[in-house]
């Protein structure tokens, strides 16, 4: 049997931790490459390139298929099958991506149909290799995620981000052209390949062995199986959040498309943390669901909403106030008018912090949910944007928008809430979130205010500024107004701390002086020349107590201390220093002033002992052992126990209807009704 070590919150802490860590380099990266090209290309360049990276994300989102998400199902089930399984996903997207760029390459005339810009044409050829590439790519951190590796996906993740804006900066400063920048993306996606066949190869499995031995049919079609329900919901929600860039596209020119896609830019900061904890969360979830442990997941997705809010929210305030400010430093005074799309989009990117995804990837009863809902929706999204462009133009594309995700969010909020029968107890969970409100309100006043009085400064100051007073407000008062709770604080003040340790070193104590017995504690203690030679520094600037100090009594014979009046911590580093120098055995007794014969029991005793630690190695494994066998066990027979009770219900509603019917043919049976003093009555 395989023991799985059972997660704890503190591990989910510490996996979002790494992946937020590495998302939010990966964030100061990627902000680089559109602040040189936006500097590079005029308003219609920059248009056309981003539309052309709008079909590029809408073309990977919809053939995305959910289709690595197997790898997080599969490879803990068959661990001899590993290779398998990063295989055939690799082989799905080689034949997806390839197909798509042959149609490409054969007709790039079918994006006049949508898109009213000609320039397209020439580069969508291009385009479908960077797609083949960058779909295979994704693959680069999941499969590390899939194995429990969070560092080494941490460490793709920034490693592919650096070379990514690297690559795509340097092609559009020496060359100045937007098909250099795509063949940029090209090169990009193949050093990503590059990156995770490695990875492949060394840490799953050998890649030099036969071509048959690479992928398992069988097993191709059970991973299709488990995502595609999930990813043919995926892809009609990407039709469904792209559409606004189609229609503003559509009817508006590639000039304007540059403003509208620069006021519904995601804020990498928000993607990122979504992402980091929407990560985290799904394999957590999965496990519970295995167990039928449905509290706990509304306990882990309650307390992951939580501490996302904490970020979001009053980043999204935040990005409010400095909304100009933002986009003009982004994207330059000629995009200024983005400001107001992006105060609209910010709504959108609140929405985010939900976590509804994982829930529902995680539950087989969700798995056709999306793809029903989002199909159901498309007709609204088609009429509401369409009302929102003809009547408020761009800012009309955004609030629809806007609507559009709130009701998205609405309904499937309400789902899992059915499935898992959540309570409105259980909404106490997000008190801390009502707690931060006021926080946030005095933080957005007073950031305002000090916008208002600097307005004449660089846009940069004011941005740095506004932060810097709002950070401060908030953070005080969301402490103030218990906005954390005490687990958020601990795991907050745990990781700080073991940031700092990488950072600084640790302070060596020095070693407690000599106090006398007659001292107001009582306290028995080695001299600072008993314990210089341990190897750990700890137990140097550790007293040597006594449990309890007896009082003094001076008439007394004998008033050196018994057995019973050191810690056990005492004796423990008594007896490691004898067995270390047998010499001295006498001076630790004259420091503690016991005979030797009670330091020889306390060795005596160490050293029979000493094997329990191994035992309790032993005991910890065998206990988390037994701890998956019985959430199986529980698991199974809660599914058991429906069941008994839906046939029971049955049985019940079945015998009630006979007696029923029973009941409906007794007054045949008793005679018929007689009328006696004008009233019907049973002749009996």
């Amino acid at each position: 049997m395989i023991v799985t070590k059972v997660p704890t919150q503190k591990s989910f802490i510490e996996r979002a931790a790494w992946l937020t860590g590495a998302n939010l380099l990966a964030f100061a990266l990627s902000f680089l490459t559109p602040l040189v090209i936006v500097r590079v290309f005029d308003r219609e360049e920059f248009g056309t390139y981003k539309q052309l990276f709008q079909i590029l994300t809408t073309f990977m989102t919809a053939l995305y298929l959910q289709v690595p998400m197997s790898a997080y199902y599969f490879m803990p089930r068959e661990p001899n099958k590993r290779l398998q399984v990063a295989m055939n996903i690799i082989l799905f997207y080689l034949v997806a991506g390839g197909l798509t760029a042959l149609m490409f390459a054969a007709y790039p005339t079918w994006i006049t149909y949508i898109f009213h810009n000609p320039a397209l044409n020439e580069h969508i050829p291009l385009l479908g290799v960077a797609l083949t590439l960058w779909l295979i790519a994704t693959n680069v951190e999941i499969f590390p995620l899939a194995l429990g590796d969070v560092r080494t996906a941490s460490r793709f993740i920034v490693l592919t981000q650096i070379s990514k804006s690297l690559i795509m900066i340097s092609a559009a400063l020496m060359f100045g052209s937007l098909r250099a920048v795509l063949w940029g993306s090209i090169l990009q996606g193949a050093i990503q390949c590059a990156f995770m066949l490695g990875y492949i190869h060394y840490r799953i499995g050998s890649l030099k062995v036969r071509l048959d031995q690479l992928f398992d049919w069988q097993l191709l079609r059970k991973q299709l199986a488990n995502s595609l329900p999930y990813g043919g919901g995926a892809t009609a929600q990407s039709l469904q959040v792209d559409m606004h860039n189609y229609f503003v596209s559509h009817y508006f020119s590639a000039a304007s498309f540059a403003v509208y896609s620069n006021g519904c830019f995601q804020v990498p900061l928000v993607s990122l943390l979504q992402s980091s904890f929407r990560d985290a969360l799904t394999p957590e979830v999965a496990r519970l669901e295995a167990s039928g442990d449905y509290r706990a997941i509304i306990q882990a997705w309650l307390n992951a909403m939580r501490r996302l809010s904490f970020v979001i929210l009053p980043a999204c305030a935040l990005l409010f106030v400095v909304r100009r400010e933002l986009i003009v430093t982004l994207f330059t005074e000629a995009y200024a008018d983005s400001a107001s799309i992006f105060a609209i989009y910010l709504i959108v990117l609140m929405t985010q912090m939900v976590l509804t995804s994982s829930i529902m990837r995680s539950i087989a009863d969700f798995r056709y949910f999306r793809l029903k809902f989002n199909l159901a929706q498309l007709p609204l999204t088609c009429v509401a944007l369409y009302i929102g462009v003809k009547l408020g133009g761009l800012a009309g594309a955004a609030a629809a928008t806007a609507s559009l995700s709130v009701l998205d969010v609405a309904v499937g909020v309400t789902a899992i809430c059915r499935k898992l029968g959540v309570k409105r107890k259980d909404l106490r969970q997000l008190a801390p979130v009502a707690n931060a409100a006021p926080a946030i309100i005095v933080a957005m006043v007073a950031s305002s205010a000090v916008r208002t009085l600097i307005t004449p400064a660089h846009s940069i100051i004011i941005l740095g500024a506004s932060s810097i007073i709002f950070a401060f407000i908030y953070i005080v008062g969301a402490l103030l107004f218990g906005a954390l709770t005490p687990e958020d604080k601990d795991a907050i003040y745990k990781q700080a701390r073991r940031l700092s340790r990488k950072f600084t070193s640790e302070e060596i104590s020095k070693p407690a002086r000599v106090e006398d017995r007659g001292s107001s504690d009582c306290g028995l203690r080695i001299a600072d020349c008993g314990f210089i030679g341990s190897e750990n520094p700890a137990l140097i600037a550790t007293p040597l107590v006594r449990d309890r100090a007896p009082a003094i009594n001076p008439q007394s014979e004998d008033t050196r201390p018994s057995a019973l009046d050191f810690s056990p911590e005492c004796k423990a580093r008594a007896v490691l220093q004898v067995l270390k120098d047998q010499g001295s055995v006498a001076r630790i007794c004259g420091e503690l002033q016991i005979d030797e014969g009670l330091l020889s029991s306390w060795k005596e005793q160490f050293t029979k002992q000493a094997g329990s630690i191994f035992e309790k190695e032993q005991a910890a494994a065998d206990a988390n052992e037994r701890v998956a066998e019985l959430e199986r066990l529980v698991g199974r027979l809660r599914r058991e126990l429906e069941s008994e009770r839906i046939a029971e219900l049955e049985r019940l509603v079945g015998r009630l209807m006979l007696e029923l019917e029973e009941s409906k043919r007794e007054p045949a049976i008793l005679g018929a009704p007689v009328r006696r003093n004008g009233k019907h009555e049973w002749d009996l």
